[in-house]
């Protein structure tokens, strides 16, 4: 018998979290109920240097990615987080460059989406890769700057009939 988890508000603060690690898996909740939204939405972290999210090995992912609830957890929590890794978790690109905004101390970047359902977004796109360095353009106008400054180290594992559609 599975059990539904509640949000939790006003959210609780977990001060002492360094590592966080979600596995998500497919479920029949409704959206408010799903364990991203409620973890992102009932907690505040911020000592978190680091935030892992995969999806479960035997069930998969294909929920919707919670955008509100994870940039809001990261908005609240004012950590200073160095390393993000989002394994097989469909979100768009524009997803993900949103919530990189909000991480300018983030070193090392991984995103995976070589399990992710064929029809789901995938945030390994063209658009991804050029917000991650500096644009820089022929005409003496504006140079932009990389989307995350610090980054060290990026690793995108994806599949390739999916980057081909991804990168034009």
């Amino acid at each position: 018998m599975m059990m539904s988890i509640k949000l939790c508000a006003p959210p609780l603060s977990a001060p002492f979290i360094e590592e966080l690690t979600l596995t998500l898996r497919q479920t029949s909740y409704p959206d408010p109920e799903r364990l991203a939204n409620v973890i992102f939405a009932s907690i505040t972290c911020p000592s978190l240097t680091s935030l892992f999210i995969e999806a479960d090995d035997q069930t998969g992912y294909k929920h919707e990615w919670p955008r509100d609830a994870a940039n809001g957890f990261v908005s609240r929590s004012s950590f200073h987080l160095t390393t993000l890794s989002i394994k097989s978790i469909p979100l768009s690109d524009s997803d993900l460059i949103d919530l990189l905004r909000l991480l300018p101390s983030l070193l090392h970047l991984t995103v995976d989406d070589s399990r992710i359902p064929a029809n789901s977004p995938s945030p390994i796109t063209t658009r991804l890769s050029k917000s991650l360095h500096a644009l820089h353009r022929r005409s003496s106008v504006a140079i932009s700057s990389p989307l995350v400054q610090k980054l060290q180290s990026l690793s995108l594992t994806f599949k390739s009939s999916r980057s081909r559609r991804n990168f034009r």
